[in-house]
């Protein structure tokens, strides 16, 4: 094969060319899905510990959030439960 004709040959009907340029395509995608994956797990992390840090900080919310939380769980059980408002 020369190489010249190189780009242009064919496999089984498919360019070379197509391989090379999808093959491409595919480093490109993992590329950019890993970078996602990265930047999501960070998000994720960053809310998570800012969440254990202000409940740190205004420990009286804990009890409230799980009062409401229990409040909405009860009710979506179909169960009556006192109002905590």
């Amino acid at each position: 094969m020369e190489e010249s004709n190189r780009d242009v040959c064919s496999v089984n009907g498919f360019s070379v060319s197509f391989f090379r340029a999808f093959r491409l395509f595919n480093r490109f995608l993992h590329l950019f899905l890993g970078i996602s994956l990265v930047v999501v797990a960070g998000l994720t992390f960053w809310i998570f510990f800012r969440d254990i840090y202000y409940a740190l900080i205004h420990p009286d919310q804990l009890i409230y959030g799980l009062l409401h939380a229990l409040e909405k769980w009860g009710s979506a059980r179909g169960k009556s439960t006192p109002s905590i408002h």
